[in-house]
């Protein structure tokens, strides 16, 4: 350990060598030391340069006039110059002697005085002492760090890690010292956190080394964004404000708007090259390539961890693995939904409507309407559910919604009840409202639908003119979460006078799982080498799926992934094939965003018991929630392994977290590409897909190891082409080589 801070510089063509000494003592042997290094180097340096306070030029000159430190540079034998470089009062200038002369640089030295050479060897000296790969802390696997300024991002600096070594502490004042200049008055210097405490303190010492005043500043941490607020504004030039770290500089901006200061009253230590008004950071660090902030972290499903205390600590346990099972994760919603319609083609994936909007699984209305357990459960409902009072009904503007709305009118004739008003769609029913008895019951119905939007813009619209009863009858609604089933209800059925009822034969919620993967196979579109693999799933016509061809073609032959027989959360009597996929996937993905939803606030029927804390696929602590690999020995059949991969969220697949997880799935990957020509394998293509995507993860060495090993058995058929493609689509650059 040198207690000298040494730097390469290079300065019009001269390569040299910068050692800067802080204040105090310190010991002959140290410059002996470095100038020995210098000789024992490859190339010499054109130039050392002694760099250091004016106020420390005896101990310097003693130093150099050492017999130890001469013997250390005859080492050189004239093939460097070394000079002493000596920062004046003024904190602007440079004085230089020379030490040793050398040809290569004497004519270079003389311009070591110019204008903005001090800020350039300071640059270069930051450049050292900013090189730390800690500097940007990654936030663990399935999390994004939620900062103190209340923003998220998949990223925290910590300024403080390169805070470790005594000179570099003191390089780092110098350069805080020649920013800041001569400040007279200066009587406080805040700091953001005590983690950069050694910074501000050895400031103060450098600074009262060079001014002599007898008065030092106080030094004082404010605590980030929560304390800003507590702390009185000072008054104008006499503090001094460093911050840590930013992304944003947002502190540094809310810290000039309190207190209205100088530029050069405040610094923030360390941001990103591409942030705006990053150049007035000390410095800049690049930007790492899979950051990630605020909306942008929606798609990743990652959870937000709070950065805590003083010095920005996160918590975290070890990640809970969630195992599949009959007893505690089945959708009786999927079970029914999948025995009602396992006949028929009632589910379709990825479909683009007439009116432009894309559903992700979309369910076909007219077959809903005729099947026969709801047009049962339609009764039923029409009979004990429907005020005497009705007058009309309206419905959403479509094919089966309208067969639905004059099937409620056909049972109400059956009852003796005439409709007055009529049977009306939501695209007309506003010009027939004169009509509209206000106090009379009103019927609203749709055959299928998503989030509800349609529906909902037509209870705010009667909200002004009709205060009777409505009643809203919904057969099947296929959203994302339950939370949306929940708002949906709540947002028709909550009246004052409790009047309003809301129906649905039944409700799936499906996650977001699979839409978020169609998302990543369409960019994959990009990728010329794919266009024949992936093209034609996408260039649909409206109204027209995927359907059987809803995940990628099996390894051994190209047809489409079938399910077999006795799938786990079905019910007996279907017939194995490929026209389940839709099925599967809204099963799966049914399971899977049931399991992931707290159990507080799930909306449950009566007969339901919670889903214990232990078999949720979330977490009340700051703790990553993983679907455990041996799901995919569990569930072999292919189909149902592409339907796990499809919709569950990319944290819960991402098994890098740990050696151990990583490495199982490592294994099991090898067996099921080398597997790939026979029915263990067939789902290989889906599993290269999620990988491509980063949808599964396992970590880089054990990446490397699975290229390795699959790339020399694959042949040049079109499938094995694709597997490649696809393993090939994460850069090799990407990985680091040296990991541990």
């Amino acid at each position: 350990m040198n207690s000298l801070f040494m730097f390469p510089w290079n300065h019009k063509g001269g390569e040299f060598l910068v050692l800067f000494k802080g204040p105090g003592n310190t010991p002959t042997p140290y410059f002996e030391e470095a100038i020995k290094s210098a000789a024992q180097a490859v190339l010499y340096p054109d130039g050392i340069i002694i760099l250091g306070l004016s106020d420390n030029a005896t101990e310097l000159m003693s130093a150099i006039q050492d017999d130890n430190f001469k013997v250390s540079l005859r080492r050189l034998a004239g093939k460097t110059g070394v000079y002493l470089a000596l920062l004046q009062r003024d904190y602007k200038s440079l004085v230089i002697t020379m030490i040793s002369e050398n040809s290569r640089s004497d004519s270079v030295v003389p311009t070591l005085g110019d204008q903005g050479v001090l800020s350039d060897i300071l640059k270069a000296g930051l450049s050292q002492a900013f090189r730390s790969e800690r500097l940007v802390l990654p936030a663990p696997p399935g999390y994004h760090f939620q900062k103190p300024s209340g923003d998220a991002s998949t990223h925290f600096i910590k300024a403080e890690e390169a805070l470790s070594q005594s000179e570099i502490v003191d390089f780092l004042a110098l350069a805080l010292l020649v920013r800041l200049g001569r400040k007279d008055n200066l009587k406080i210097i805040y700091i953001d956190t005590m983690g950069i405490a050694s910074l501000a303190y050895a400031l103060r010492e450098m600074r009262h080394s060079t001014t002599k005043r007898s008065v030092l500043p106080r030094i004082v941490s404010f605590h980030s964004h929560a304390g800003l607020e507590e702390i009185s504004a000072p008054i104008p030039g006499t503090a001094y404000c460093i911050i840590s770290a930013s992304s944003s500089l947002s502190l540094e901006k809310r810290w000039r708007e309190k207190t209205n200061c100088a530029d050069n009253e405040v610094v923030t230590l360390l941001t990103f090259k591409d942030t705006k008004d990053g150049d007035k950071a000390l410095f800049q660090l690049d930007r790492p390539e899979n950051w990630a902030e605020h909306s942008n972290l929606l798609s990743r499903g990652t959870r937000g961890m709070r950065t805590l205390g003083e010095r920005f600590q996160q918590e975290q346990v070890l990640p809970k693995k969630i195992t599949l099972t009959r007893d505690y994760h089945p959708s009786k919603e999927a079970e029914t939904i999948s025995s009602s319609f396992w006949k028929q083609d009632f589910l379709d994936v990825d479909v683009t409507t007439p009116n432009g909007k894309r559903r992700t699984l979309y369910g076909d209305g007219r077959l809903l309407v005729e099947q026969k357990d709801f047009k049962d459960w339609l009764k039923k409902q029409v009979r004990a559910n429907i005020p005497a009072s009705i007058q009309g009904i309206i419905y959403q503007d479509d094919p089966s919604s309208k067969l639905l709305a004059y099937q409620c009118r056909d049972l109400l004739k059956e009852f003796s009840i005439s409709l007055d008003w009529g049977v009306h769609s939501s695209s007309d029913y506003e010009s027939k409202l004169k009509g509209l008895d206000e106090e009379r019951a009103l019927l609203v119905v749709a055959a299928v639908i998503g989030q509800g939007h349609t529906i909902l813009g037509i209870s705010r619209d009667l909200r002004p003119c009709h205060l009777g009863s409505k009643v809203y009858i919904v057969g099947m609604q296929i959203c994302e979460t339950v939370r949306e089933q929940h708002f949906l209800k709540t947002n028709l059925a909550n009246t004052k006078d409790g009047t309003n009822r809301f129906l649905s034969w039944q409700r799936l919620a499906t996650g977001s799982g699979l839409r978020l993967s169609l998302e990543h196979e369409r960019s994959l579109q990009t990728d010329g080498n794919l266009r024949s693999l992936l093209l034609s799933r996408h260039s649909r016509h409206v109204n027209v799926g995927l359907k059987n061809s809803s995940f990628l073609p099996t390894a051994p032959d190209g047809e489409a992934l079938q399910l077999r027989k006795d799938f786990l959360f079905w019910r007996d009597g279907y017939d194995p094939g490929a026209q389940h996929a839709p099925l599967v996937l809204a099963t799966i993905g049914a399971i899977l965003e049931r399991a992931r939803t707290d159990a507080s606030l799930i909306e449950r029927a009566r007969n339901i018991v919670p889903l214990p804390e232990s078999h949720r696929l979330s977490s009340d602590t700051f703790q990553q929630v993983l679907l455990d690999p041996q799901n995919f020995n569990r569930f072999n059949d292919g189909i149902v392994q592409a339907a796990l991969l499809r919709q569950a969220l990319p944290s819960e697949l991402d098994y890098s977290c740990t050696h151990e997880e990583s490495g199982f799935m490592r294994d099991f990957l090898v067996k099921i590409f080398l597997s790939r020509d026979k029915p263990q394998g067939e789902a290989a293509l889906e599993f290269a897909f999620a990988i491509a995507t980063q949808r599964l993860r396992i970590q880089d060495s054990d990446l490397r190891t699975l290229k390795d090993k699959v790339f020399v058995a694959l042949s040049d058929n079109p499938i094995d082409s694709n597997i490649r493609i696809l393993l090939e689509h994460i850069n090799q650059r990407d990985l680091p080589q040296d990991l541990f």
